[in-house]
């Protein structure tokens, strides 16, 4: 549920990342939240590729670390004339770690809002021609939407917003800048 507020707080991918798996109970998120929710009444959002962008991030991670769990008990099987075996199934582990991590960002009171419809021409176009985010050899498509997704749901309000990310070098250009005002 969204409240009427001064403002909208939009957070990337990379700051979620930054915070404990445990997402709600973060001191820094709990101590966040109470300043936008609170003192600046402004609503906390994320566009739903940052949710699956942090998702896959996640999960990709569980996966090494499955592989890692693995490898080692091949190994200690192999030194120790074992036949240690694990019983999980790896595809409803990470159904349930994903789940887990919905719920979490559910319980931050961080609102998802859908993708928007974004010009695949207009993407291509800001891609050729290098626009930041995109970069060097086409990477920032995944920024770009992230972008273009925040710039869309701002222009339905009128209230103050601030998009909070740690990536220095795309966002921080003169070229994103030109993007946001246009």
């Amino acid at each position: 549920m969204v409240v009427k507020r001064f403002g909208n707080l939009y957070f990337d991918t990379n700051v979620l990342e930054s915070l404990s798996s445990n997402i709600y109970e973060d001191p820094r998120l709990v101590n966040l939240q109470k300043m936008a929710l609170g003192l600046l009444k402004m609503n906390i959002f994320i566009p739903q590729i940052v949710l699956d962008e942090f998702l896959n991030r996640k999960l990709l991670h569980i996966r090494k670390k499955l592989a890692a769990l693995l490898e080692s008990k091949d190994i200690i099987n192999k030194h120790t004339h074992s036949k240690i075996e694990f019983d999980f199934n790896q595809k409803i582990l990470e159904q349930e770690a994903a789940q887990i991590l919905k719920d979490n960002i559910k319980k931050s009171k961080i609102s998802v809002f859908a993708n928007p419809a974004i010009s695949v021409d207009e993407m291509v176009v800001k891609a050729i021609n290098r626009v930041k985010p995109f970069g060097e050899k086409g990477k920032g498509f995944q920024d770009m939407v992230i972008l273009q997704s925040i710039i869309k749901h701002c222009s339905n309000n009128t209230l103050k917003n601030i998009f909070v990310t740690f990536d220095k070098n795309d966002f921080n250009h003169k070229d994103v800048v030109k993007t946001i005002k246009e």
